[in-house]
């Protein structure tokens, strides 16, 4: 910097100079009288006043606090994660229902005061009680082990809950309509594993949108696109999607196991 800052001192002094006396040899060729010094200083005039090589000082920002990096750089793979892992526990709970059908628990329903149908939906409750202990335990996890605040306001927690009514539909028409449990117990795993990819997918950015409206045939396309959207309202929308088709999913599951069981 030194250097740079005396070279250009050097150039500045040289190059008035030079200045200075092709201007006077010119007058004197005409006969005009003017002044060196004269010519010096208005050469010297044209150079820009103040430091030639200015040092600005600043200071960089600390760096964020934990838990608001991690949340911002990290909600969509927690609740990725989350989604996947509550769906797949949800398919593997619903084998209850096989059990139950095999077993001839509702056929024998038919001696009691118990219908059925309200048998179905106590134990559809119950497993959605499993998922949302599910979701809330993995969401501590990462609050209190990682430092991930990844619940930032009321928009999370309730696409969260509808998420969890979503799959647990989804989990009760899977267990009406499977016949065995190693057919659930194979077919889990795929289900999650398809769904997720095209679930994320429709939130990468750089890929067709082609792909994000094939991401809406799944519950995580509509959780992850439901955390992405920057309006409260779309995400209501998801969050109304998500909890209608679930309880949708809930009532169809329990008639058709319902009928079957009759039959």
């Amino acid at each position: 910097m030194v250097g740079e800052y005396m070279a250009a001192e050097v150039t500045r002094l040289v190059s008035n100079a030079m200045a200075a006396d092709m201007v006077v040899d010119a007058y004197r060729e005409r006969q005009l009288a003017i002044q060196w010094q004269d010519v010096w200083d208005r050469a010297d005039g044209h150079w820009q006043q103040g430091v030639l090589l200015p040092v600005e000082h600043r200071e960089s920002p600390g760096p964020a606090p934990a838990a608001a990096a991690g949340r911002g750089a990290n909600v969509a793979a927690v609740y990725g994660l989350l989604a996947s892992l509550v769906l797949y526990n949800g398919l593997l709970t619903a084998s209850w229902m096989i059990e139950d059908r095999n077993s001839g628990v509702l056929r024998r329903l038919v001696t009691t005061s118990t219908r059925p149908e309200r048998y179905l939906l106590g134990s559809s409750l119950a497993m959605g009680l499993v998922a949302v202990v599910t979701v809330a335990g993995t969401l501590l996890a990462f609050r209190y082990g990682l430092g991930w605040d990844v619940v930032g306001g009321g928009r999370e927690l309730l696409l969260a809950g509808a998420y969890v009514v979503a799959v647990t539909g989804l989990a009760v028409l899977a267990g009406a309509l499977v016949r065995t449990e190693f057919q659930l117990q194979v077919s889990a795993p795929w289900v999650t594993v398809i769904t997720g990819v095209l679930g994320a997918g429709g939130t990468l950015s750089g890929l067709s949108d082609r792909l994000a409206i094939i991401g809406l045939a799944t519950p995580q396309g509509w959780l992850l696109q439901g955390l992405a959207q920057s309006g409260d309202g779309l995400a209501l929308l998801h969050t109304a999607v998500l909890s209608g088709a679930g309880l949708a999913a809930v009532l169809l599951g329990v008639l058709v196991a319902a009928r079957r069981q009759a039959a």
